[in-house]
């Protein structure tokens, strides 16, 4: 029986998590069925306490909330409103017939991929939702295949559940952690917080285990598997499935790096993902795709100790593409690792005088002139690349190592 004064009739459980239970419901006052539909979905959480969450994270927020109902592309499912139902704050969503891609993983069973190009597409398409949520400023939280929606011909796949998450500006990063911890990144389990490049460890992850039908990190406990996301690494795709390509794990391993720094580290955006995954595609003829295949080799080879064979791969990377950042930044860098310090400085100071106005080349030539003692430079080029703006995942330590630095000096000059 309907309460009188409910505006909504539940007609199809769809799911349930920590936080709430997700139904179908039959629209019952007219006004709402005109805006929304005959159908929408209801997400409302179990109890009180889990409402609370919602009103905190979602109804308090005016501005996500008006934002959110802004992303209307066809690969994010369309946040309607916020109303009541059961004396309960729900979420209002648009309801598309599909089901959710955890499903249709569990149809195949763990240890059982789906096909390459499917699995591909399905990435290809939240990558696109997530270009826009992320424009939005709005950061998810908890992408995983339960909050991805494959349409009923699986033409489509879209991001679904903005429930937790976070409007941040683009100098902020989100300073409460939610989400699922097989999932998380390491700065979350390390309570740096997140940011956008969170969301694209989590695809990542989501990605992995469409091609692999396994997690990339397990543990036999909650403390184990914590441990191992934040300092193992996952066994190569392409060891568990052999229609992964090297250039194909090459993009896996990559949106799953703990590192936000250097030239081959974590996809940052949505987009550099995306560009990459149509690259492969399309037979790997962007540059992108060949700098990241280059420092991917490069990484081997340093592995292996083969430090001459990963310099000469690195110096033909920048003559190969002379006018790239990112390939005078790893040749860079990997003199930094090896402490010829000398030959970054070098490599720095040649790239500055062509890219005036990139902040990392800044930042890692005040590295190389710290480790060589010329501390009053290296302040000056920190200041300069925090000024100009880093990554967010950068900008905390290079303001940590701006202020010793600065602390360092004044304690020798009023010797």
């Amino acid at each position: 029986m309907v309460k009188e004064k409910e505006k909504f009739k539940l007609i199809k459980f769809l799911g349930a998590g920590g936080f709430a239970q997700v139904h179908v419901a039959e629209v019952l006052d007219p006004k709402d069925r005109k805006k929304w539909g005959n159908q929408v979905v209801l997400k409302i959480p179990h109890d009180k306490a889990k409402e609370h969450v919602l009103v905190k994270e979602l109804m308090m927020n005016a501005s996500l909330s008006l934002v959110l109902q802004q992303a209307r592309s066809g690969y994010v499912v369309p946040f309607l409103d916020c109303g009541f139902f059961d004396n309960l704050y729900v979420m209002i969503m648009k309801y598309v017939e599909g089901e959710s891609l955890r499903n249709y993983l569990n149809e195949k069973g763990e240890g059982n991929p789906i096909e390459v190009e499917e699995a591909l597409d399905i990435v290809e398409n939240i990558c696109q939702g997530l270009k826009e949520i992320h424009a939005c400023r709005v950061y998810h939280r908890d992408i995983k295949p339960e909050n991805i929606l494959l349409t009923k011909d699986h033409k489509k796949a879209m991001i679904m559940d903005l429930g937790i998450s976070k409007l941040i500006s683009s100098a902020h990063r989100a300073t409460s952690s939610a989400g699922t911890i097989p999932y998380m990144p390491k700065e979350l389990l390390d309570k740096d917080g997140g940011s956008f490049y969170s969301d694209i460890y989590s695809l990542g992850v989501t990605m992995y285990e469409m091609m692999t039908g396994e997690l990339p990190f397990k543990g036999d406990s909650l403390v184990e598997l914590i441990t191992n996301i934040q300092a193992s690494q996952p066994i190569s795709p392409m060891d568990l499935n052999p229609e992964i390509d090297r250039g194909l794990n090459h993009i896996i391993m990559k949106a799953l790096n703990k590192s936000l720094e250097g030239g081959n580290c974590r996809y940052l955006t949505a987009e550099e993902f995306l560009n990459d995954l149509k690259a492969y595609r399309d037979g790997g003829n962007s540059e992108d795709y060949y700098i990241d295949q280059a420092l991917f080799r490069s990484q081997e080879l340093i592995i292996q100790n083969k430090i001459k064979e990963a310099e000469e791969d690195l110096k033909n990377l920048v003559q190969q593409f002379p006018v790239s950042p990112r390939s005078h930044l790893a040749l860079g860098e990997f003199y930094n690792r090896c402490q010829r310090n000398q030959s970054a400085i070098r490599v720095f100071r040649k790239a500055l005088e062509q890219w005036p106005d990139y902040p990392l080349f800044y930042r890692d030539m005040a590295l190389s002139l710290a480790a060589v003692n010329l501390k009053s430079e290296a302040v000056s080029h920190m200041k300069t690349a925090i000024d100009i703006g880093l990554p967010a995942g950068l900008e905390k330590y290079a303001i940590f190592l701006h202020e010793k630095w600065e602390s360092e000096l004044r304690g020798v000059q009023s010797r």
